[in-house]
């Protein structure tokens, strides 16, 4: 349940880019002081209250997860483990939106230099690249445990949690690289992760998430499929 709602969760958090850009335009075009957090405009407001709702809430659930499977040696398999990775992911990229909720409070504006050498674009945007992947992989993971769980049980947990982090490795390099050359050093609306890579990058990578998401969405119609294949009753009526 926890691998489809990720992408959900992280578009809730992140997905206030126009409100975000709105507030940061009105910040850095006003030569007015900025105001409290207590007589910041409506939009303004609403965005760092749910910011900071779903962080909190997104905190308690990835550290309550990370618990108990660090506590609980029955449930220690490889899903767990990748599992956790998504949730230390998903925290860095909480840590960031907390970081933004203060910067919307203070109408705080960074160029896209500053943003970067502020060392919270290149680990969010890390944390956003190796989730993409991992959860393609953990759908990938889940079929494999259907498709042949004799051989899946057998699989050595660590060697193998290890191997599948390659592929998400490969896959943030290159963005990551990315972030570090500026095509201008304009100002970017509370360190906005996506604005700061080239806008040719930041095309390439949204095509792709888009594309790794409906690679997700498949895999788990697929998964769906398989488990209703399985299930007592089909397997009941097939005999």
């Amino acid at each position: 349940f926890c691998v489809p709602i990720e992408p959900a969760s992280w578009y809730i958090c992140t997905g206030h880019v126009v409100i975000w850009k709105e507030c940061g335009n009105r910040a850095v075009e006003s030569s007015q002081p900025t105001l409290p957090f207590i007589l910041m405009d409506f939009p303004s407001t609403l965005v760092v209250i749910a910011i900071f709702f779903f962080v909190f809430v997104g905190f308690f659930g990835n550290l309550s997860f990370i618990h108990t499977v660090a506590t609980n040696d029955k449930i220690r398999s490889s899903r767990a483990f990748l599992l956790c990775i998504l949730c230390i992911m998903h925290c860095v990229m909480l840590s960031h939106n907390f970081l933004n909720a203060f910067r919307i409070m203070g109408g705080v504006q960074l160029t896209k230099e500053e943003c970067v050498h502020a060392h919270t674009i290149p680990p969010t945007m890390y944390a956003v690249s190796h989730q993409a992947i991992l959860l393609v992989i953990l759908g990938i993971d889940v079929m494999l445990s259907l498709l042949n769980p004799a051989r899946y049980i057998r699989i050595r947990t660590i060697p193998y949690v290890v191997l599948l982090q390659i592929p998400c490795f490969i896959y943030v390099v290159s963005f990551i690289v990315a972030s570090c050359f500026f095509d201008d050093d304009r100002k970017i609306a509370v360190c906005n992760p996506p604005e700061a890579f080239p806008r040719v990058g930041n095309r390439v990578r949204t095509q792709t998430g888009l594309a790794l998401g409906v690679i997700v969405l498949l895999i788990y119609l697929n998964i769906i499929y398989l488990l209703i294949r399985k299930s007592p009753t089909n397997a009941v009526k097939r005999s």
